[in-house]
This record gives structure tokens, C-alpha cells and sequence, in this order.
């Protein structure tokens, strides 16, 4: 497995024609910065706004893509990052998401996001995921 990017919030990643988009969750002990970031995050989706986030890894996301055209791409994610890599994959049907947790139900018009979720968890509902309306232009 190859680290192709590694940052306090996401991995990509390379195994042989896969690469991998890993995103965290919220993280409140990761330092003073990082929590106030991800809970700004978390009350953009309380409010039914796609998370800032969002836009900054699929930026990179599509650099990367663009970098390595021969790869398969996968997204994972829980949580906080659960739900940044639905919308993602609701963006772009060439990537095949995996979430757990995720606040929001998906927006799944392309069926390649699975989101597992238990059942009774309050914090994995909420706003249904606005990826569809995504803007990066």
C-alpha cells in the first residue's frame, strides 16, 4: 500500500489499480484547531449545508484522479467523514463509497454508496446528504 497523501483529515492511498480515499470522523482530541474545524463541519450538516470539507477533498480527489487515471477509486469514511465521502461519491459516480455512521441519509443517484448505519443511533440521521448539489466550478 502506498501513501499518496496523508493530512490530519484524509489519506489517499494506492494498492496496486486501487486507490482509497480515507476520511475521518470528527475528532475532538486532535487539538484546539481541529475541533472547532470539525464542529463547524458538523453544524453545516445540522443545517443541511454540505460540509466545507467537502469541496477541499474532492478538489484533491479529482487532482489525484487526474494523476493516476488508471485506478479504480474507492471512499471510506465514519461519521463526520462517512458523510463527507457520501457526498462525494453522490458528485461522482466513478467512485465507490463505503460509509459507516454517516449523518444524513445519501443521496444515492448513482448506487455506488453503501452507508451502514445502527439503528437507534441519533447522530447517524439528520439532514439528507446535499452532494447533489454541489458546486466546484
Amino acid at each position: 500500500m502506498n501513501v499518496i497523501k496523508s493530512t490530519k483529515d484524509y489519506a489517499i492511498l494506492q494498492n496496486g489499480n486501487n486507490c482509497y480515499i480515507d476520511v475521518r470522523g470528527t475528532d475532538i482530541h486532535h487539538g484546539l484547531g481541529t475541533a472547532v474545524k470539525d464542529l463547524y463541519n458538523d453544524a453545516e450538516i445540522a443545517l443541511g449545508q454540505t460540509p466545507h470539507r467537502t469541496n477541499v477533498i474532492y478538489d484533491d480527489y479529482i487532482h489525484q484522479k487526474d494523476l493516476l487515471p488508471g485506478c479504480t477509486w474507492h471512499g471510506e469514511g465514519h461519521s463526520l467523514g462517512g458523510r463527507i465521502v457520501n457526498d462525494i461519491g453522490a458528485f461522482d459516480k466513478n467512485i465507490d463509497i463505503t460509509s459507516f455512521e454517516a449523518p444524513g441519509n445519501p443521496n444515492n443517484i448513482n448506487n455506488n454508496i453503501t452507508s451502514h448505519k445502527i439503528d437507534g443511533d441519533f447522530m447517524a440521521f439528520g439532514h439528507n446528504s446535499s452532494a447533489i448539489i454541489m458546486h466546484n466550478n
